[in-house]
């Protein structure tokens, strides 16, 4: 059976993630190919909201803060923030999540001798469907921000 502090702070990592998400997701079509903001920005977005959570989730578990701990903890959701903007940023690693979007994008490329149209790339789903990156950089960050907030909140509540 799980311990019951262990579920809150899976909990509370899902909020975060969702709200990391959703800035990402209103703010992506802005950010274009900013790789300043892809790569510092966003990390320290989710620092920010990490560091929020673990106050909280500190001052509820211990009754006091220590911020030096807090502050370690949300470093760990910017390191796994980082790593997995860059995972995204690699196009290989979009693929799969791409793919689910494969059957929206046209492919107008048939030729006169051949019954059968090239492959739909990633370029192609990307360039013509530009919220299909957007979704494979959410998908890479969810995660990552899960995997830092929930090993980050051990570290920070840790009394």
């Amino acid at each position: 059976m799980p311990n019951p502090d262990e579920t809150r702070g899976i909990g509370s990592a899902s909020l975060a993630a969702f709200a990391m998400v959703t800035i990402l997701f209103f703010t992506f079509e802005s950010l274009g190919n900013n790789n300043i903001a892809l790569f510092i920005g966003i990390p320290f977005i989710a620092f920010l909201i990490a560091f929020l959570f673990h106050v909280f989730k500190r001052w509820t578990t211990c009754s006091e803060i220590d911020l030096l701990k807090v502050a370690k903890g949300a470093f760990v959701t910017f390191g796994t923030s980082f790593v997995s903007v860059c995972i995204a940023s690699v196009p290989s690693c979009r693929i799969p999540i791409a793919s689910l979007f494969g059957s929206l994008v046209k492919n107008n490329s048939t030729t006169k001798d051949s019954c059968c149209s090239k492959p739909v790339t990633l370029e192609d789903i990307e360039s013509q469907r530009p919220i299909v990156k957007m979704v494979a950089y959410c998908f890479y960050l969810t995660f990552g921000m899960l995997y830092g907030m929930t090993y980050g909140n051990t570290i920070a509540t840790e009394c």
